[in-house]
């Protein structure tokens, strides 16, 4: 069926894959063979992010160690580096 879709319309094809979801979870490189040109995968972050924050409160409970649960977790200096929080304390010292 997604390769009907893809082959039939005449623009450029946009998938949307949910884990859980309707749509087959089938590889990029297939889907791209079969013609689409864009893959989204708007919630894979998110359900790695929940199942993560379930694995550290189970931890937590179980152990009740916070030195033992931290060493699961990202780091935290790279996660503000991530998160963009030091550009974002640049930005606010620039403009008080």
């Amino acid at each position: 069926e997604l390769a009907r879709i893809a082959g039939e319309l005449p623009l450029p094809t946009v998938v949307n894959l949910v884990e859980g979801g309707r749509t087959p979870l089938v590889p990029h490189a297939r889907l791209g063979e079969m013609g689409f040109k864009v893959v989204l995968q708007p919630v894979t972050a998110l359900l790695a992010g929940l199942r993560a924050a379930r694995v550290a409160l189970e931890s937590l409970r179980r152990d009740a160690d916070p030195a033992a649960t931290a060493r699961g977790l990202e780091d935290f200096e790279a996660a503000n580096e991530l998160l963009g929080f030091d550009e974002a304390d640049a930005f606010l010292d620039r403009h008080r």
